[in-house]
């Protein structure tokens, strides 16, 4: 190979390198693996064939930074100045990313992140692991949501033990359907087989998750609670996605709910007062009474202490 050549090689291997670092963070052999499986390109992999490499980039001004072994390109060769709204947006973005609760779409979400920061004059790589740091303090709620989003990507059958509202501890067989976050607080959405039911749980009551080796079952029965609503309240009242109006008349409504979680749906019933009453089933309204009547002995306890 004359010299010429050679230089032309050596062009094509900066710029197959650059590319390389302009996707992601990469140590050496990861790079050498890369340039390997392009055959167009004559193998030079000398440390002082990298350094050359380097030097051009930095004559070019791109800058690498080399971190846990990994060469990392700072800036490319073009960029965009980002206003101050699109910096909030970016961060806000990126303040977001978690709320996604699925493993794979988060990675993705990074990983463009990541990619995009070398582009824009805002580090949003640091931007990115400042919040990650910041975005948990409790280590215990951390793990819980993670161990959670784990198992609705494995489609895992669940035993969850968790602490009701009034003190009690239950434990179901679930499958997790959906993880949320509402004002600060994550909720795990799961349907339990025995009750035929959705089961909304707040992630901070989880007290044990097991993992069952059966998978979870993409087919769901219902269990449907039917309720009325009288008075001034059955002329106001707005009929949810998941409710269905089975009749009406002069100042009552009829309605069949079949997606709601109990103790939400139960708690929602309460604030209605004398305007609402629950038709069917059994056990629901004798669970409705149970909760009535530990809210009243708790009031007179506090009323009249012993």
């Amino acid at each position: 190979m004359n010299k010429s050549e050679k230089s032309h090689d050596t062009g094509l291997r900066i710029i197959e390198v650059l590319k390389i670092l302009l996707e992601s963070d990469c140590n050496k052999q990861t790079i050498i693996e890369k340039l390997k499986s392009n055959g167009e390109i004559s193998n030079a992999y000398t440390n002082e064939a990298y350094l050359k490499y380097f030097n051009t980039f930095e004559v070019l001004g791109l800058n690498i930074e080399k971190k846990n072994n990994e060469y990392c390109l700072k800036n490319a060769l073009i960029g965009v100045d980002l206003t101050l709204n699109e910096e909030k947006l970016l961060i806000k973005l990126i303040k977001s990313i978690s709320k996604l609760n699925n493993k794979n779409k988060e990675e993705i979400l990074k990983k463009f992140i990541s990619r995009l920061s070398k582009y824009v004059n805002l580090n949003l790589k640091d931007e990115l692991k400042q919040i990650e740091n910041k975005s948990y303090s409790d280590t215990l709620k951390v793990n819980m949501v993670n161990t959670l989003k784990q198992l609705l990507e494995d489609k895992s059958e669940v035993t969850i033990t968790y602490k009701k509202r009034n003190g009690k501890e239950e434990t179901i067989d679930a499958a997790i359907k959906k993880i949320m976050e509402e004002k600060g607080n994550y909720y795990v959405m799961c349907y339990n087989p025995s009750m035929l039911r959705n089961k909304r749980i707040c992630v901070s009551s989880v007290m044990s998750v097991k993992r069952s080796p059966r998978l979870a079952s993409d087919v769901e029965s219902k269990s449907s609670v039917i309720y009325e609503v009288y008075g001034r309240l059955s002329k106001s009242y707005k009929i949810k996605s998941w409710e269905t109006l089975n009749d009406f008349g002069e100042g009552y409504l009829r309605i069949t709910n079949t997606k709601e979680d109990f103790d939400t749906l139960l708690h929602r019933l309460l604030k209605y007062g004398e305007n609402c009453k629950i038709v069917q089933p059994a056990n629901i309204i004798n669970e409705f009474l149970s909760l009535t009547d530990d809210i009243l002995n708790n009031l007179e306890e506090n009323i009249c202490p012993k």
